[in-house]
C-alpha cells in the first residue's frame, strides 16, 4: 500500500495560527500528536484506512476532518491533499454548547475521475449549515 501526504495550513480568525494541537486518529486509535507552532502541518497517511485529523487550540472551537483513504484500484498514486482550516473563537458561540460541533467538518473520499481526494458535498454542506445555525444562535 502507498502513502497519502497531507499538507495543512491553519488559521485562527483568518490569521496564521500558533500553538495548534494536531491529533491524527486511525479509526479510534490515536496515531500521532504534535503541536503546530506556525500554523502548518504535514502528515503521511497509509492508504486503505479511515483517519480523522483533529485541530484544537486554547479558546477555539476544535475542528476535525475525516479521510477515507481506501482506493478502488491498488495501483493508483493519489496526489497530496492540501487543506486550509480556520479555527473559530469559542466566544463566537456565546452560550451555545460547543459539543454540537464535535462531528467532522468534512468527510473526504477519493474521486477516481478527478484523481484526488474530494469532500462528500452533501455531508460538508450539512455541516456548514450546522455551523451557520450554531453561530447565529449565540
Amino acid at each position: 500500500m502507498g502513502k497519502l501526504p497531507i499538507y495543512g495550513q491553519i488559521t485562527q480568525s483568518g490569521k496564521t495560527a500558533k500553538n495548534v494541537k494536531v491529533k491524527v486518529y486511525n479509526g479510534n486509535n490515536l496515531m500521532e500528536e504534535f503541536t503546530s507552532k506556525r500554523g502548518i502541518f504535514e502528515v503521511m497517511l497509509d492508504l486503505g484506512h479511515y483517519y480523522t485529523i483533529e485541530l484544537s487550540a486554547e479558546g477555539y472551537i476544535t475542528k476535525r476532518i475525516t479521510l477515507d483513504t481506501k482506493l478502488e484500484k491498488k495501483n493508483v498514486k493519489p496526489s497530496p491533499f492540501d487543506c486550509g482550516i480556520d479555527l473559530i473563537p469559542l466566544t463566537a458561540l456565546g452560550n451555545t454548547d460547543p459539543s454540537l460541533l464535535e462531528f467532522p467538518l468534512a468527510y473526504m473520499t477519493y474521486d477516481s475521475k478527478r484523481r484526488s481526494f474530494e469532500p462528500i458535498m452533501e455531508y460538508s454542506m450539512n455541516m456548514m449549515k450546522l455551523y451557520g445555525r450554531v453561530l447565529a444562535d449565540k
